[in-house]
């Protein structure tokens, strides 16, 4: 990643983050990256958020939601809808989905593939979902 990719990635985020528009919660809402679904269960009972699409590379994640009792819920409720798949390639391949709000629990920029999840054609992907 050069300079000006990374000062072009900081307008964009900035300009995400500016826009009076995009709410920090809405109706309609998509998680990428659902750590062990503690976000996951605070969004899903937030009563601003209608659906919330939960979209999470490790489907290991799903198991661990099934095994604690604070999380289990999140998979009988009719709000949440669990998609296991890459992020990034989940927004590529529903170009026609939009959000009010999308919210990633992306990874730090030391691990491999962090460019992925830290560029500005990502950045450029989230924006083209609000």
């Amino acid at each position: 990643m050069t300079a000006e990719d990374l000062e072009r990635a900081a307008l964009v985020a900035r300009d995400l983050h500016a826009r009076e528009d995009v709410p920090l919660l809405g109706e309609h809402d998509l998680l990428s990256g659902r750590d062990r679904a503690q976000r996951t269960q605070v969004l899903a009972h937030h009563p601003q958020v209608k659906t919330l699409t939960a979209v999470e590379i490790n489907d290991g994640y799903l198991q661990l939601t099934r095994d604690y009792d604070v999380t289990k819920s999140l998979l009988d409720n009719p709000k949440v809808n669990f998609v296991v798949d890459d992020g990034r390639r989940w927004m590529r391949r529903n170009p026609d989905k939009k959000f009010d709000v999308i919210v990633v629990n992306s990874t730090f920029n030391w691990r491999s593939m962090a460019t992925q999840l830290l560029s500005v054609e990502f950045l450029e992907l989230i924006r083209e979902h609000l």
